[in-house]
């Protein structure tokens, strides 16, 4: 289908819906603009144009030859973000210091556990070592985590790897991996970052989608994810 068409298809399914551009924007995992921009005629990548296609209830094969999807191999998709500039201080790495060799790949350090949740792995072991994709080349004590549950199915799928970069700013939209606080420390969500507000964190799960406030107590560290692979 030719961009024109899908662009009408998801003006009607969008108005059929009753949600707004940017609630759609949300559900997707995108950023708060991308529908508006997607209907004034720009086009987007193609992992973009599925997520709005998949939050629409559209099956995402519809789009038929893809407007500029990755080649063979290349899976590693960047996040959204805004330039904000809206910033967090990440000063605990107690989970995540690298160890050994692993300048050409990145440690694996959270997994599932016996609940369905996320929890880090000690801080001398990684449950694997995956290719480091070219935006964490050089940055030390980078890290991946797996996705374990179905609260970001929009944007990231339960089993799929997310990498991370405990040193890149938080702005207002951007995706990160915070690990709590407390006799649960060794325990991580994945949310979408929203932004502060004094010295709570607020952040947004998008299945079901719900706005969430932790407040600075309660957490370790919020660090940005920067890319994430499909596992095979």
């Amino acid at each position: 289908m030719d961009f024109d068409k899908l662009q009408r298809l998801i003006e009607q399914k969008l108005r059929a819906s009753g949600k707004s551009q940017r609630r759609l924007s949300q559900e997707a995992g995108l950023h708060p603009d991308a529908v508006r921009n997607v209907l004034r005629g720009r086009k987007p990548s193609y992992d973009r144009l599925a997520r709005i296609l998949r939050a629409l209830d559209i099956a995402v094969d519809t789009i038929g030859e893809p407007i500029d999807r990755p080649r063979a191999g290349e899976s590693i998709q960047k996040t959204e973000r805004n330039h904000d500039n809206t910033t967090l201080i990440n000063n605990s790495y107690r989970a995540f210091s690298a160890r050994g060799d692993e300048s050409s790949g990145v440690p694996v350090r959270g997994i599932q556990d016996a609940k369905g949740g996320g929890r880090f792995m000690s801080e001398r072991q990684s449950f694997e070592i995956v290719n480091r994709p070219s935006l964490l080349r050089g940055v030390e004590h980078s890290y991946a985590v797996y996705v374990c549950d179905d609260t970001m199915v929009h944007r990231f799928l339960p089993g799929e790897i997310v990498f991370v970069n405990p040193y890149k700013p938080l702005t207002d939209g951007c995706f990160v991996v915070i690990q709590m606080a407390g006799e649960g420390a060794a325990r991580y969500l994945i949310k979408q970052y929203l932004g502060r507000s004094g010295d709570a964190l607020r952040l947004r799960q998008l299945s079901p989608l719900e706005d969430l406030v932790l407040s600075r107590e309660a957490i370790v560290a919020a660090h940005r994810i920067v890319a994430s692979q499909e596992h095979s």
